[in-house]
């Protein structure tokens, strides 16, 4: 894990298959802390589809 022990582990989005690849007891060795929150994608994507496909707006990951 690339995570520093005591520190959050955040999941973030919209999933529709269990998070079942994470083990117990590696959380637990390690003092993480799981976080998980929803992405609201439907109120987001209909205001950026326009502007993605005009080319105002770069969808492509930083980096």
């Amino acid at each position: 894990m690339s995570c520093r022990s005591g520190g959050p582990v955040s999941v973030i989005g919209v999933h529709g298959s269990p998070v079942d690849r994470f083990l117990a007891d590696a959380w637990m060795n390690r003092s993480l802390t799981p976080r998980t929150g929803r992405c609201p994608v439907l109120k987001y994507m209909k205001p950026l589809l326009g502007p993605i496909a005009q080319g105002k707006v770069d969808p492509t990951p930083p980096g």
